[in-house]
Order: structure tokens, then sequence, then C-alpha cells
């Protein structure tokens, strides 16, 4: 016989495990999962906004702090204040559950950049994972920093402004020089089915592919692999 009934619960002091949980140790391959989950965000805002332009995904390195980026770059929906604090910063949220024609749903691909640790000294703790998000949302651009608190990622508004320019995000991820050449590799494979992207910035990343569709195949060439692949 049933005596008693209860639903189980987290612990008050779970918070800081399952953050890290779902922001780091999910990923068996941290630099591969950025590219596909940032990259396919943006192919869902452009879906979401209706606009048929490339997605831009481009290297770039500032002298002046001796840092390289990579930035993936969207001309979609944007993301407005209430869109960013009830949606893109909260674990498990997601607009795109009902919507099959959106790539997303799981509410937890925006912060895989927090998976990218990068070593700045010698100890387990000497590491920055943070990471920026530049959105423009109805003539006003917004630039924000994300990054990891000490029991929780933390999101920091750093500055807002006027821009004349059209709606859109760009994910703008630090790394290390030393981890380039891995970031090339990952887009060439990740993205390697991926129609409708423009490249900036890269030695080794050529514009100039095309997809044959049959049927029930599509096909690429040797550009990356020619073996065969099942496409998810």
């Amino acid at each position: 016989s049933t005596t008693s009934t209860r639903n189980m619960r987290l612990s008050e002091n779970a918070e800081a495990m399952v953050f890290q949980m779902f922001t780091r140790s999910v990923y068996s391959n941290p630099i591969g999962t950025v590219v596909r989950e940032i990259t396919s965000n943006c192919f869902d805002s452009h879906v979401e906004a209706g606009v048929d332009l490339p997605v831009l995904i481009k290297k770039s390195y500032d002298g002046e702090t001796d840092t390289h980026y990579i930035s993936f770059i969207d001309f979609g929906m944007g993301l407005s204040p209430d869109r960013v604090n009830n949606i893109y910063t909260v674990y498990f949220e997601s607009t795109k559950r009902s919507d099959n024609t959106q790539i997303g749903g799981f509410g937890i691909g925006s912060k895989t950049p927090l998976a990218y640790i990068r070593k700045t000294g010698m100890g387990s703790n000497d590491y920055d994972n943070s990471f920026y998000v530049i959105t423009r949302y109805e003539g006003i651009e917004y630039n924000y920093c994300i990054y990891e608190g000490s029991s929780s990622p933390v999101i920091t508004l750093l500055h807002s402004e006027p821009t004349d320019e059209r709606n859109g995000t760009e994910i703008r991820i630090p790394i290390l020089q030393s981890d380039l050449s891995k970031f090339e590799k990952e887009i060439k494979r990740q993205l390697y089915y991926f129609e409708n992207l423009v490249f900036e910035g890269f030695n080794n990343i050529d514009n100039q592919y095309s997809i044959v569709k049959g049927e029930h195949f599509l096909y690429r060439g040797t550009y990356y692999s020619d073996n065969m692949h099942i496409c998810l």
C-alpha cells in the first residue's frame, strides 16, 4: 500500500554543480560543440526572422589587447532585453520546442562558449571562459559579457547605444592562438553540410563550395572527407 508520496528535488547547495555539469562536463568536444551550436542558433534566428541572408563566421585579431576572436554573426531577430533576461540566460528555456523548422530546443546551446576553457596560468583555477554577445534590436545595440561566476554563469551589460544597423546578433569568443587550427578544423567538420555560410579571415576555409542534393543523400566532395556520413 502507498503510505506517502513526494517529489524528489535538487539540493539547495547543488546549483553550482548543476551549472558546471551543463556548462562544461557534458561536452566531450567543447570546440566542436561551440561551433555547431552557435552556428545552429544563427540559422534559427534567420528562420524565425524569415531572412535568407548568409550566416557570417569571422576570425579577427585585436592588436591592442593581443587577442584572437572567432565570431558567429546572424542578421535575424536580435535579442531584446526581455528575451535576454527570460530566455537567453535561462538554462533549459527555449522558444523553439514547438517549431520543427528550427534546429534548437533544449535551451543550453547558447551557453556552450562557457565550455571553451582558455588557460591563463598553471593552476586548475587559472582559466577564462568569458565571451561577448553583441546584439542589435529595434535601433539599439547591446553589448554583454558572459562569464563563469562563483555559483552560476553571470551576464553583464557593458553598454548600449543607438544604431541604424539591422537586427542581428554576434557571438564573439576570445580564443588562444594555439587553438586557431582546432577551430578551423571543427568549422570544416561540424559545418560540412551547412549551406548559406560565409567565412571571413580564415586561410584554410574556402567560400567556394556546393552541396549536391539527391532525394535521400547530400554530397559535398572531398574538401573535408570523402567518406559517407549520416546527417542528423
